[in-house]
């Protein structure tokens, strides 16, 4: 404690204030540190993280950032608005490519879709077919339209021996 009170009677007055601000600083900064934690704020530095901390340049970090994209839109797969969302994404996206890079785009979603088409044909014709009923179930007797006897109480028959 001795040697704080010597060094301080040989620095300068501008040494001393200079000093008093650098601990003001120190303890304002701490107590800010203090006030975040008890309010739950995380600091500026810490609090982008994820997707927005992320600035891809090498190949590796586009694959990075692909996974990670992936992963936080497959989250939605079950909406009913999803695949709106990604048409409309998509399209959105799709706006600011040459057109060689639109066709290899294209092209991949061509060969994607014919894929899951003959998956779906494939499980389709992997279900076993239902019998079909022999005679064709029900089947209407049908009776010949000029035929009246029931309908008309036989007066069909007094109209033709009119005269």
């Amino acid at each position: 404690m001795k040697e704080l009170e010597e060094n301080e009677e040989e620095l300068s007055p501008e040494e001393l204030l200079a000093d008093k601000l650098r601990v003001k600083k120190l303890q304002e900064e701490a107590d800010l540190e203090l006030a975040k934690d008890a309010f739950g704020v995380s600091s500026t530095a810490s609090s982008v993280t994820g997707l927005d901390a992320m600035c891809p340049s090498s190949k590796e970090d586009f694959t990075e950032f692909e996974n990670k994209l992936k992963e936080k839109i497959s989250q939605f797969e079950t909406s009913v608005h999803y695949s709106n969302f990604l048409d409309s994404l998509f399209r959105e996206l799709c706006i600011s490519l040459e057109i060689e890079d639109l066709k290899k785009v294209s092209n991949s979603l061509t060969a994607l879709l014919s894929e899951k088409q003959k998956q779906e044909k494939q499980n389709k014709g992997k279900k076993k077919k239902k019998g079909v009923v022999a005679g064709g179930g029900l089947k209407a007797q049908l009776r010949d339209d000029m035929e009246y006897g029931e309908f008309d109480g036989g007066y069909a028959q007094d109209y033709e021996d009119f005269m």
